[in-house]
C-alpha cells in the first residue's frame, strides 16, 4: 500500500484525538473508594459488636451457685447418718454417732453439704450420746453427761457450761429449738428449753420453770413458746404457753389422756397436741385456735398403735402424722378428726430412719443412702444425701 506512505501527518489533530491518561486522578479516586469500603466494613463490625453486647447485657443472668463437690469428697460419704434434723425442706443437719461424732448441714436442699465436722470429744465402747439442733449452725452434743456447743456448724466447739447462758427470761431475739416431736431434745423435766440468738451467736437456757411444774416438749411460733408441762395439782400434766420468754405462763390441765406425745405450733394462737391413749384406744389430738384459752378434744380415726407418732403442721393448718411401723405419713385437713394416708417412697425397712420438722416429714434409707422429704404427705422429693 504505497499510497499510505505519502499521507500527510497532522500533529495537532492527533493530539486533540488522543488524550494522556490522568494517572494522579485515578490514584485519588481509587484511594477514596478504598477509604469508603474500609469505613463501611468498620461500621458493620461496630454495629455487630454493639448488638451482641446489648443482647448479652439484657440476657437473664443464670443462678450462680457454688460448685457442688462430689460426695466422695466427704469423709463420711456412703455412711448413713445416725439421725437427721429437718428444719425446713431446704435446711437439714445430719449427725453421725461414733468416735468422734460428726455433724454436717445443708441450706439448699442437699445440693451442697458441708464437710462432716468432728466433735472434739471421743470415747470408745458404747458411750451415752445425745444431741440437739438449735438452728442450722448451732448444735449441742452430750457425751456421758458432758456437753459441748458449736455456733459455726462444727468448726469450733466450747464446753456448754461456758457457752450457754442461763437466764430466767429468754431474750426476744432468742428462738427456742424445735422440740415438739423429738425425744432427743435436752431440757425435758430436768432443765428448761434452750434457745439461740442467731444474729449474736449466743445460746440460752431457760432456767426458770413454771411454778410447780417442769417443761417437757416445746416449740416456739409467733413469739409464743408452747410446751407440755408436768407436775402441778392435776397429776395428768398440762399444756402451757408463754409470750414473754418464760416470765409468765398460762396453762391448761389435761384431764382425760394418759400423756402428751408431741406439740405442734403454727403461730401465737394455733397449736395442736397429740396424746398417747390408753392401750387399745384411738389417738387423740387437742387443738386451740384462740391462744390456749379453749381447747377442742378430737378423737382421731388413726389406727390403734403402741408406737409414738411424730406430729407436725403445715402453714395452712394441715396436720402430718409420721407412722413409724409400717412407715407412712397420715394427713388431716380438719384438725385431726379424719386422716388419710398415701403410699410413700419404697423404703427399705431394715435401714429406715424417719422423722419430721416444722411442716415437713422425711425418710432416709438404703445403701447407697437415699433421702426423701414431703410437705403434704402425698408427693415426695428426693434430696441428695449427706
Amino acid at each position: 500500500m504505497p499510497d499510505l506512505e505519502h499521507l500527510p501527518f497532522d500533529r495537532a489533530r492527533v493530539a486533540a484525538a488522543v488524550r494522556s491518561v490522568p494517572l494522579r486522578e485515578l490514584h485519588t479516586r481509587a484511594r477514596r473508594r478504598r477509604q469508603r469500603r474500609t469505613a463501611a466494613v468498620a461500621f458493620a463490625v461496630v454495629f455487630v459488636v454493639a448488638v451482641a453486647g446489648a443482647a448479652f447485657a439484657f440476657r437473664p443472668v443464670p443462678d450462680q451457685r457454688p460448685a457442688t463437690p462430689e460426695n466422695s469428697a466427704h469423709p463420711s460419704s456412703g455412711v448413713m447418718p445416725t439421725d437427721l434434723a429437718m428444719l425446713s425442706p431446704e435446711v437439714a443437719v445430719a449427725f453421725w454417732s461414733g468416735c468422734p461424732a460428726r455433724f454436717a448441714h445443708t441450706t439448699n436442699g442437699g445440693q451442697y453439704w458441708t464437710e462432716p465436722a468432728p466433735v472434739p470429744a471421743c470415747e470408745q465402747g458404747q458411750p451415752d450420746e445425745r444431741w440437739q439442733v438449735l438452728d442450722a449452725r448451732t448444735y449441742v452434743y452430750s457425751l456421758n453427761g458432758t456437753r459441748y456447743l458449736t455456733a459455726n456448724g462444727g468448726r469450733t466447739w466450747k464446753p456448754a457450761s461456758a457457752a450457754i447462758m442461763d437466764t430466767d427470761v429468754l431474750p426476744k431475739a432468742a428462738v427456742a429449738a424445735d422440740c415438739g416431736a423429738h425425744s432427743r431434745c435436752f431440757g425435758s423435766h430436768e432443765e428448761g428449753p434452750v434457745a439461740v440468738d442467731a444474729g449474736a451467736g449466743v445460746a440460752y437456757r431457760l432456767t426458770k420453770q413454771p411454778p410447780g411444774r417442769s417443761i417437757g416438749r416445746y416449740q416456739q411460733a409467733g413469739g409464743v413458746l408452747w410446751a407440755t408441762l408436768y407436775g402441778g395439782s392435776s397429776g395428768t400434766g398440762e399444756i402451757g404457753r408463754t409470750a414473754d420468754g418464760g416470765a409468765t405462763w398460762q396453762s391448761k390441765p389435761l384431764n382425760v389422756h394418759f400423756g402428751a406425745d408431741n406439740i405442734a405450733a403454727l403461730d401465737a394462737r394455733r397449736a395442736w397436741v397429740s396424746f398417747t391413749p390408753e392401750i387399745g384406744q384411738p389417738q387423740h389430738v387437742l387443738r386451740t385456735a384462740d391462744g390456749g384459752t379453749t381447747w377442742q378434744d378430737v378423737t382421731t380415726d388413726l389406727p390403734v398403735t403402741t408406737f409414738e407418732r411424730d406430729l407436725t403442721v403445715r402453714a395452712d393448718g394441715t396436720l402430718l402424722m409420721v407412722e413409724p411401723d409400717p412407715f407412712a405419713v397420715w394427713v388431716s385437713t380438719d384438725d385431726g378428726k379424719h386422716f388419710v394416708v398415701n403410699p410413700g417412697p419404697p423404703v427399705d425397712r431394715d435401714s429406715l430412719r424417719m422423722g419430721s420438722g416444722p411442716g415437713v416429714a422425711w425418710a432416709m434409707w438404703g445403701n447407697p443412702v437415699r433421702l426423701s422429704v414431703t410437705t403434704d404427705g402425698r408427693t415426695w422429693t428426693e434430696l441428695p444425701p449427706p
